[in-house]
């Protein structure tokens, strides 16, 4: 018998060494097992962001084309507005020409002085359908592209109640053939005088420069100075059109012939500070009197350097220095006329 040692029974004893051997082919296992699942999302992350480059790709190129289809049919369309069609008709057609796959398309216009300036918004999209995106859990991406267009005449503000004949003197109407450079125009402020050109239109306007009523009211001292120190906060058009200001108003704005007093004195000082303003310049009134309209045909920056508004009337004068940068319909002050932004032909001004 042994003492203080009970006997094992048989099968049961286990080797140390054996046991250790056991442990670790499990571990090994379990770590084969771990690794696999590793791989597994790594390669399906892989394979995803691959999939995510290869889709946005497609939209990139997606979007290059709707960008080309969008811009082609807003340059059609405003060209066929210019022309007084219907433009977003034609705007759909360069759209489905250049990105026949689009899923939508919208087009938006604004509408200015009787249809003849405006602007057209077309926008288009397309939806593209993805392949290996949905390996992340996308479906569809969507690429879309917006381009505006402006026809007709460009919008001023800011402009100065002071209107200018475009023949009415020699300075200003050799600078208006070749705006390039600055000049100093001393504009006398003498009703006797009067040019033909500036008359067009069958209106009357002595001195062959005005005031302009902007608000169609009175013209009063008080509205006038206040237009002087501060511009005309609404908007403003030129127009080369021959069609009565009652037809065609583009363009039009009511005045009356020019009467500078001294009581404008302090506004002018103030003017004279401000540096570089826009004046209209016009060719042609329709009226006479309180009921003068004049054709505005452009709009040049000048600075009023210099000015007199006492003694006798002719006496009185503005002297101005413009600067380069006439803005019209493309101005041709030999054949004097204007030319259309959009349309190929120009639209003569009767004298």
């Amino acid at each position: 018998m042994r003492i203080g040692c009970a006997p094992r029974p048989v099968g049961t004893q286990v080797d140390d060494e054996t046991a250790d051997h056991a442990e670790t082919a499990d571990d090994a296992e379990t770590e084969r097992g771990a690794s696999f699942i590793i791989v597994l999302v790594c390669l399906t992350a892989i394979v995803g962001l691959g999939g995510l480059a290869i889709e946005s790709g497609r939209l990139w190129s997606e979007r290059r084309a709707l960008v080309t289809a969008t811009d082609a049919g807003a340059s059609a369309a405003a060209a066929v507005y210019g022309a007084g069609g219907d433009g977003c008709t034609e705007a759909r057609v360069y759209v489905e020409l250049n990105a026949p796959q689009n899923t939508s398309f919208t087009c938006d216009v604004t509408l200015a002085g009787n249809r003849r300036s405006g602007v057209v918004e077309v926008h288009s999209s397309t939806t593209v359908n993805y392949g290996l995106g949905q390996i992340l859990g996308l479906e569809s991406g969507v690429s879309t592209s917006s381009t505006a267009a402006m026809w007709g005449r460009q919008i001023y503000r800011g402009i100065r109640p002071f209107a200018f004949c475009a023949d009415g003197n020699p300075d200003l109407q050799a600078w208006l053939s070749n705006p390039v450079d600055e000049v100093v125009v001393v504009i006398t402020l003498d009703a006797s005088t009067n040019v033909d050109s500036c008359t067009a239109r069958g209106g009357r306007n002595p001195g062959n420069w005005g005031l302009l009523d902007f608000d169609g009211g009175a013209n009063s001292t008080g509205a006038v100075g206040n237009w002087i120190e501060s511009g005309y906060d609404g908007d403003l058009f030129t127009s080369s059109s021959t069609t009565p200001c009652s037809v065609d108003p583009v363009g039009c704005i009511d005045g009356n012939p020019g009467v500078l007093s001294s009581s404008l004195q302090s506004e002018l000082e103030t003017l004279s500070n401000l540096g570089t303003v826009p004046f209209i310049i016009y060719r042609g009134v329709e009226g006479q009197g309180a009921n003068l309209t004049f054709r505005a045909v452009g709009v040049a920056p000048g600075e009023l350097i210099d000015f007199q508004v006492r003694g006798a009337q002719a006496s009185r004068s503005l002297t101005i220095r413009f600067e380069p940068g006439f803005v019209s319909d493309n101005w041709d002050a030999d054949a004097k006329r204007v030319c259309g932004q959009v349309l190929a032909d120009c639209i003569g001004l009767s004298p």
